[in-house]
């Protein structure tokens, strides 16, 4: 559930920037609420992502450390992008620094312990 909501929020986030950078806007929304659907639906889908990672069924198998990290890194990445609608000045070091915290995550590895079945197990 909370993943197909965190999708939904990221493809309109991501509608929004893209009408924001090509000047694309059949919905004649001003620039002000196009950023304001980029950030908040942006913070929407994070918050998504991370409640499905840890409390969705059927993400048990996954490396939950390695996606917490994963999601932070493109935070960071986020915000290099809000950063740089807003024409503050350090943009490009927030977004290098969330991409590596980003790549990061692929090398970490915590392995779960599988549940035993007790099969055996008298």
């Amino acid at each position: 559930m909370y993943s197909k909501i965190s999708v939904g929020a990221f493809f309109i986030s991501g509608l929004s920037i893209g009408m924001m950078y090509t000047g694309i806007n059949p919905l004649n929304f001003s620039y002000n609420t196009l950023m304001f659907l980029f950030i908040i639906l942006g913070l929407v889908g994070f918050l998504m992502s991370m409640l499905s990672i840890f409390l969705d069924k059927k993400n048990e198998k996954t490396n939950k450390a390695g996606s917490f990290v994963f999601y932070l890194g493109i935070m960071g990445v986020y915000a290099g992008l809000i950063i740089k609608f807003m024409h503050w000045p350090g943009y490009r070091s927030v977004m290098i620094g969330g991409a590596i915290i980003a790549l990061a995550s692929f090398f970490i590895r915590i392995t779960n312990t599988p549940k035993d079945d007790g099969l055996l197990d008298g």
